[in-house]
């Protein structure tokens, strides 16, 4: 790989296409080309910015694309706010259906860990009593917080967890916990 600079000049493409691979660590051929072109996706790839990755979903492989470490430095670089890059040990096809989410609801997207300082803040305001509760409770597993949160229009918070057909009743109940202390109306969609 040669090195050159491929990517030059920015734009509010770019801002999105990065944007979404920080909030939700992968993104789906299909959503990265409603993003950006495929001339760009392969000056991503040239620079080292991102790399593809592939997963199956219903019997086929699919392409998807993450971030490189230099592609985080690139991205901390040129944009300002929040640093939290989303990480998950979950299956890549999680990752994807999140992307298009976070794509969806770009310029308002919370992600899992300012969510997590959120709740952590509100739990700090309660009384000792029911923040000692309720500590234990997110140190169990009780409490889990959501994949991530977008702001509606109204300017509520709106929580999403991206759910498969694996998901039991506790943990599920463990992310309404979480959006009940948040004070957000919770959204579970299917991967």
């Amino acid at each position: 790989m040669r090195k050159q600079q491929y990517i030059v000049q920015l734009n509010h493409k770019d801002e999105k296409f990065l944007t979404v691979l920080k909030c939700s660590q992968h993104i789906s051929r299909e959503t990265a080309l409603s993003i950006v072109s495929q001339n760009r996706l392969r000056n991503y790839q040239s620079q080292g910015i991102i790399k593809k990755v592939h997963y199956i979903e219903k019997g086929r492989q699919h392409t998807a694309y993450e971030l490189t470490p230099k592609g985080r430095t690139f991205y901390r670089q040129h944009y300002q706010g929040s640093n939290n890059f989303y990480q998950s040990s979950t299956a890549v096809k999680h990752n994807v259906r999140l992307a298009d989410e976070v794509a969806r609801h770009h310029s308002s997207w919370v992600n899992e860990r300012e969510l997590r300082q959120e709740l952590l803040d509100r739990i700090e305001r309660m009384p000792a009593e029911q923040r000692f509760e309720l500590m234990g409770k997110l140190e169990r597993g009780e409490i889990s917080l959501p994949d991530g949160a977008y702001r509606a229009e109204s300017g509520e918070l709106i929580c999403v967890e991206i759910i498969n057909s694996h998901y039991g009743t506790d943990q599920i109940e463990a992310k309404e916990a979480a959006a009940e202390i948040l004070g957000t109306h919770l959204e579970f969609v299917r991967q």
